[in-house]
């Protein structure tokens, strides 16, 4: 039987190093991005959502999930950062290009770090309707001790779970 390809040592290196940076490549524009998703969404969001006094929800219309994954304020403190910013229950978040919630976590990263951000907010029962009478909230900047502590599920979920740092 003849071969058909014969491939010299450096030949070998050569492909070894092709194929170890396609993986590398596939690592740094697929799976870490993706990660870093899910860290923001399922552990960093609702320490955020704790430390920043609100709870969110992902709505369960199908027409608002036909424009992606978006989530609804739930409920507010009256005295907390988006409390005071004006932001109500049912508000939804809006005009994230990469990302509803990623893109909104990362904004409430900034308010904690001391950073006032903008909110494009609409109103659930206007985007219901089809209306974008979207409005724009000012969250001043707190600096926030915002711990996390996170934990692995039953089903090797990361969760996220409360600490008690006696602030």
């Amino acid at each position: 039987m003849r071969r058909l390809v014969t491939l010299g040592s450096a030949q070998w290196w050569y492909l070894a190093a092709s194929l170890a940076g396609a993986v590398l490549m596939y690592f740094i524009i697929v799976a870490i991005p993706e990660w870093q998703h899910v860290y923001t969404v399922e552990v960093r969001g609702p320490q955020l959502q704790r430390c920043l006094g609100f709870t969110a929800s992902r709505p369960t219309p199908s027409r608002m999930l036909e424009r992606g994954t978006m989530i609804t304020i739930s409920s507010v403190e009256p005295d907390s950062p988006l409390g005071r910013a004006g932001i109500r229950p049912g508000d939804i978040p809006v005009g994230y290009k990469h990302g509803m919630e990623t893109g909104f976590y990362a904004d409430l990263e900034a308010v904690v770090d001391g950073r006032s951000v903008t909110l494009t907010i609409v109103a659930r029962g206007d985007f219901e309707r089809g209306s974008e009478a979207w409005r724009q909230v000012r969250v001043e900047g707190r600096r926030v001790a915002c711990p996390i502590a996170v934990r692995l599920d039953d089903n090797l979920r990361l969760q996220s779970i409360a600490v008690d740092f006696g602030e």
